[in-house]
Formats: C-alpha cells, structure tokens, sequence
C-alpha cells in the first residue's frame, strides 16, 4: 500500500508539472495516477479492512491528523533544525499548523458529523476501480465512445469472421 500510495502521489506531481507544457504526458500521468489510487491503492485498503462507517473512518483520521501536528511534524522540524536544515524546519512546522484551526475545528467535533452543513446530500461512494467523478479534467480517450466511454477493440483474429 505504500508503494501504490507513493505511485499515485509521484504521478500526480508529474502530471501537474508536465500540464502546463506537455499536456499528453500530462494527461496520461494523471490516469496512471488514478488508477494507482483508485484501482490498486483502494482494492488493497478494502482487503485489509481498512475502510470502516465514516464516524471510524474521521475518528481514525482526526488522530492520524492529531499524532503529525503534535508529535511527528513538530518533531521533523527539531530535529531540522539540529541539522541547521532550517528550510526542511520551516515546511514542517507549517505542516504542523495544518489545517488550519477554523477548519480543524468543525471537522474534529463528532456531532456535526450526523448532518451535512448544508441542504446537499452526501455524494454517493466511488468503487473501486471507478474513476473519480468529481475529476472535471478528464477527457475522453482517443478512439472513444463519446455515449459509453469504452474504447471499442476490434475483433480478435479468432473471433473475426473468415474473410471470402
């Protein structure tokens, strides 16, 4: 999982780098990075039970997000700072202070989490394997069904009908 994890996370930041100048590889870079996140990373999450109601689900991320702003960022930054690594210290220092507290604060109080803040209904789940919906960028693959999506494959050679 950690591998997938970092897969999606380096072919992310490629994407985003190559966007601005080579949007081929920066479009398949972001597909690569979907599928790493959305096929591999997310399988695997799901057979090591990993993903729970969303109250375990928050409660699990609040004190994963409560453990790196008190104790792992905090001390990243010290031990920079021994080092003279004053750059490292200050990114995570900052790391630390995020997000910041009037965001934490709604998100780490549990009875807001019975209603959603607003009159919008809870997006339906993506499974795994699905792209993600809310992406916008995507564009359909050269070759494509603009009504399905799927990209047609001719025939095999086994399946074709004899030629006369």
């Amino acid at each position: 999982m950690p591998g997938e994890a970092l897969a999606h996370a380096r072919y992310t930041l490629y994407a985003d780098h190559a966007a601005g100048h080579r949007p081929a590889p920066g479009r398949l870079f972001r597909g690569t990075a979907q599928v790493e996140l959305y096929e591999h990373f997310a399988g695997e999450a799901v057979l090591y039970c990993l993903v729970g109601t969303t109250r375990a689900n928050l409660t699990r991320s609040i004190a994963g997000e409560r453990y790196e702003a008190e104790v792992m960022y905090p001390t990243f930054a010290r031990r920079a700072d021994a080092i003279r690594d004053h750059q490292a210290a200050r990114l995570f220092r900052h790391n630390a202070a995020c997000p910041p507290p009037e965001i934490a604060a709604p998100v780490t109080n549990p009875d807001a989490w019975e209603s959603p803040p607003c009159d919008e209904a809870e997006p339906a789940p993506i499974a795994v394997g699905e792209p993600d919906p809310t992406g916008g960028t995507a564009e359909p693959e050269q070759g494509s069904d603009e009504t399905g999506g799927a990209v047609k494959k001719t025939p095999s050679r086994r399946t074709r009908a004899p030629s006369a």
